[in-house]
Formats: structure tokens, sequence, C-alpha cells
């Protein structure tokens, strides 16, 4: 693609000013007819820009120095924030201790029914007496599918303490009910 240096300015996103001063270093390619190799001048100019600088003329990494660029900075940041309040306002987003606390719970929950399953032992016992290994199957699957219920209506509970109306994950745990000991 060739071009007028004004035009190749459009092209950059820069003026014709700073155009002209690129061609007096030698970074713009002409072609014979004086028109301006927009594609190797491009690829002049990659390959003579400093390294450690980015567009904005600094240093890459350094901090803003100029108004504008903290105000930019503060703005992006209460932005951040504010999509932090809205997210735990609607529930998408909620608190990273109170979240550890309920898997403790339930880890405690889960571990007590289970721990309870070793108290059916004489229940098998007369179960495989009566009918053999399909009444143990039967029967564990019994227990099983009551230690489920229980787990379920335990998180459930759980979660309803948790939650309060308008949604909110509460970090305060609640005290155990008699039928979790």
């Amino acid at each position: 693609m060739f071009g007028s240096q004004t035009e190749y300015a459009r092209h950059v996103g820069v003026t014709k000013q700073a155009v002209s001063k690129w061609a007096k270093r030698g970074v713009v390619v002409f072609a014979d007819d004086g028109q301006v190799d927009f594609l190797a001048s491009d690829d002049k100019r990659r390959q003579h820009a400093h390294p450690a600088r980015n567009r904005g003329g600094r240093p890459a990494g350094s901090e803003p120095t100029g108004f504008a660029e903290a105000k930019a900075r503060r703005e992006h940041y209460q932005a951040l924030q504010a999509e932090i309040a809205y997210r735990q306002q609607i529930g998408s987003l909620v608190d990273r201790q109170a979240v550890i606390e309920a898997q403790g719970e339930v880890a405690r929950s889960v571990r007590r029914d289970l721990d309870r399953l070793t108290l059916q032992a004489d229940a098998l016992t007369a179960a495989a007496r009566e009918g053999g290994v399909p009444a143990v199957r039967a029967r564990l699957a019994e227990l099983v599918r009551a230690v489920q219920e229980d787990i379920a209506a335990r998180l459930e509970r759980l979660i309803q303490d948790r939650v309060d109306p308008a949604g909110d994950w509460s970090a305060e745990a609640s005290e155990p009910d008699a039928s979790d000991a």
C-alpha cells in the first residue's frame, strides 16, 4: 500500500509532523515515485522501536506520571470495587472465609454420617443370616440412602443458616443442632 505522508500519518494514527520527523531519521520508506510504502515503513518502524518503551513512551512497567493516568487508574480501581460489591450483592461472589468454614462443617457432617454406618454391623449380620448377599446389599442400599438424605438435609440447613433473606452469604457459623452431634 502506498500513499502520501499525510495518508501514512492517518494510517499510523499520528500527525504529519511525526511522519516528517521519522522520514528525516530514515524510518519512513519511500517508493521511486515519492509515495510512502506503508508496509515497508511499518516494518522499519518496528525494527527501530525502542524495546523498553511501550506505545505511551514510558518504560514498560513504570508507574503513571501524569494526573490523567493516575486518575484513570483510580477510576479503574473504583470500577473494580463496584463490580465486586455488585457481584456480592447478587450472590455470585461470596466471602472466602465463610466458604472455608462451611466446607469444614460439611466435611465433619459427612464424616459423622459415615462413621455411623459402622454401628449397623448387627443389622447387616442379621440380613446376611436371613437372606444372604442380596439381603445385605438391600440393607446397605437403605443405609446409604438414609446417610445421603441426612447429609442433604444438613447441607440444606447449613445453606439456610448461612444465607440471609437478601441472599447474602454470612460468615457467621451457625451452632450445630442436636441431630448434628
